[in-house]
């Protein structure tokens, strides 16, 4: 009977699986596909923090190196970036990819046509991967203002 009984519970419980795929942009807007959002934050229980050992300053550095790679590429593509002020939720392979990238512009960002950014995040995450490898996928919200003001000597 109690066999019965988590079998039948069970689908409820379940996590992703590594090989298994969302019906989710690797781009998105927060607030779109909530349903599936809620499913990527049970797949990625760990933080960035987490995988640096909870050594702060290591994950501070990775971050904003991240985010320097970010303005590079914004100004390779010559997308202006500057004045963009964001929320983003980023979800990161085991491998240092990022299998997922949800944003909300704050309210004190410059007005940009959200379409846009999105193209210009999504040709970003094609291409980008964090010097950063785990046993397992791993995660973080946060916020980003562009220009960047971070120098990696800046943090010991």
């Amino acid at each position: 009977m109690l066999v019965l009984l988590f079998l039948a519970i069970q689908p409820h419980f379940r996590q992703l699986t590594f090989n298994e795929t969302l019906l989710l942009p690797r781009v998105f807007e927060i607030g779109t596909y909530e349903e599936e959002y809620e499913q990527l934050l049970e797949y990625y229980p760990s933080s960035l923090l987490e995988v640096c050992s909870n050594d702060t300053r290591l994950a501070f550095r990775k971050l904003m190196a991240m985010y320097k790679e970010m303005e590079v590429f914004a100004s390779n593509t010559n997308y202006d970036v500057g004045g963009v002020r964001t929320w983003i939720h980023v979800f990161w392979n085991a491998d240092g990819s990022i299998q997922y990238l949800a944003f909300y512009l704050r309210p004190n960002s410059r007005n940009i046509d959200k379409n846009v950014f999105k193209a210009f995040l999504t040709d970003f995450v094609r291409g980008y991967k964090m010097p950063l490898i785990s046993n397992q996928p791993y995660s973080l919200y946060t916020s980003i203002s562009f220009p960047v003001n971070f120098r990696t000597s800046s943090i010991k």
